[in-house]
């Protein structure tokens, strides 16, 4: 639903799956949600929010020790700016 522009079932889908992971305590799944989550917030412009996604998402990764992932978090904040 992201890349095809339906935004709102999107949002919605990051919500349950990062809810999921979140009760569950499955980190790399959070971590991995949030990026997605951070990108879609781009997509549609809402930089304060996509911001906030992104440095919660960086926070995760580093914890699980996904170095790709933090690389790819602040390649999404260096195109918000």
């Amino acid at each position: 639903y992201h890349g095809e522009s339906k935004y709102l079932e999107a949002l919605s889908y990051y919500q349950q799956a990062y809810g999921a992971a979140k009760k569950y305590n499955v980190l790399p799944a959070e971590a991995g949600i949030l990026i997605n989550l951070g990108a879609l917030y781009l997509d549609i412009k809402d930089y304060a929010k996509s911001l906030e996604v992104h440095e919660k998402a960086i926070i995760l990764n580093e914890k699980v020790g996904n170095k790709l992932n933090v690389g790819s978090c602040y390649m999404n904040i260096a195109l918000i700016y």
